[in-house]
């Protein structure tokens, strides 16, 4: 439309803040500058607010549709929000330009709803770690050194230590890219893997 962009405060909202109200179909709000250091999964929220049964909008990373429409639903008031959310958008590294885009709105009150915040939430992906030895089958007596060895790596960040573990007992820790500890066995059974 050939109007401003209409901004509030969020009054109603915990955190404040202002909001961008009015939204109707068509408008798209940019965001240049999401600058990402490493590659990842995320959930992406949206802090929106609808008297009555809002429109429809969605994300777009570099031109790209990364959610599926969302609706926003009534709330029962402009200043009342919910968040809703899209799960698991993969988004490369580096500097990407994002669009908000609104795809329809209330016939009645010519608007889609307001929004008050986007967030981006890191998914974290479990480091994946594996024993490399002893093997299975080595045995060992009381007072012997016994030398674990394990592998790992972590698809979505870094590992800078390892912790070994022993029926809550803390075994001992390595910080260097292969890593072992030694323990002096004891005289009980330590559980297999």
């Amino acid at each position: 439309r050939n109007t401003d962009v209409d901004i509030n405060e969020a009054r109603k909202d915990s955190g404040g803040g202002f909001l961008v109200e009015r939204t109707q179909k068509g408008e798209w709000l940019k965001y240049a500058g999401l600058n990402l250091q490493y590659p990842g999964t995320y959930d992406i929220r949206f802090r929106v607010a609808s008297k009555v049964l809002g429109g429809r909008f969605h994300l777009e990373i570099d031109g790209v549709n990364v959610t599926n429409s969302m609706r926003i639903p009534q709330t029962g008031n402009w200043q009342v929000f919910t968040t809703l959310g899209e799960k698991g958008v993969n988004i490369s590294a580096g500097k990407h330009d994002v669009r908000l885009v609104i795809d329809s709105h209330d016939a009645n009150t010519r608007t889609a709803g307001n929004f008050n915040w986007i967030d981006f939430v890191p998914i974290n992906k479990p480091p994946v770690v594996s024993i490399t030895s002893p093997g299975d089958d080595e045995t060992f007596s009381a007072g012997d050194n016994c030398v674990i060895a394990a592998s790992a790596s972590d698809s979505d960040g870094a590992i800078t230590k390892v912790e070994f573990y022993a029926d809550g007992e803390l075994l001992g820790t390595d910080f260097t890219r292969v890593f072992d500890a030694t323990f002096r066995v004891v005289d009980r059974v330590y559980p297999s893997r």
